[in-house]
């Protein structure tokens, strides 16, 4: 399991992209967007939306070396996370910080990682431009199950 600090997450939509050609389009669309030399990536797709988290291949690479570790498969802390009883923000304890996410539809649709809780102001932003009253404070963290 990674480390929700460690990956960025970004969802893409290819709806006016043909199906035959989504997943050339989203590596074209990752590539453009990660920061990273060498990208890890965990892709979800949902109809022509994909929901994707990157994280640094070689710094990951170099922390299974160090654990004595050949290989594994990585999943991001974030998808091992139950789905949410209702739409809407949630904040969530993770490994070393908390995760503000944004459900609609049964889809996650925004994602940010904080190193300890978010301010009211953070949380505000955070929530901007999802539509609906945004909380004025953030709740408190739902713990890792």
């Amino acid at each position: 399991m990674l480390a929700r600090s460690r990956c960025l997450f970004r969802r893409f939509e290819l709806g006016t992209v043909p199906v035959r050609d989504r997943a050339g389009a989203l590596r074209v669309k990752i590539g453009q967007w990660t920061p990273f030399t060498a990208s890890g990536e965990y892709v979800v797709w949902r109809g022509a939306r994909a929901l994707v988290w990157v994280w640094d291949a070689e710094r990951q690479r170099q922390t299974m070396t160090e654990a004595g570790v050949r290989s594994a498969r990585i999943l991001p802390e974030t998808v091992l996370h139950p789905l949410p009883a209702a739409d809407g923000p949630r904040l969530l304890q993770s490994l070393d910080g908390v995760e503000g996410q944004y459900w609609q539809g049964g889809e996650l649709l925004d994602s940010h990682w904080w190193p300890q809780p978010p301010t009211a102001t953070a949380w505000r932003h955070f929530q901007r431009g999802h539509g609906g009253v945004a909380q004025a404070e953030p709740p408190v963290a739902e713990p890792v199950v």
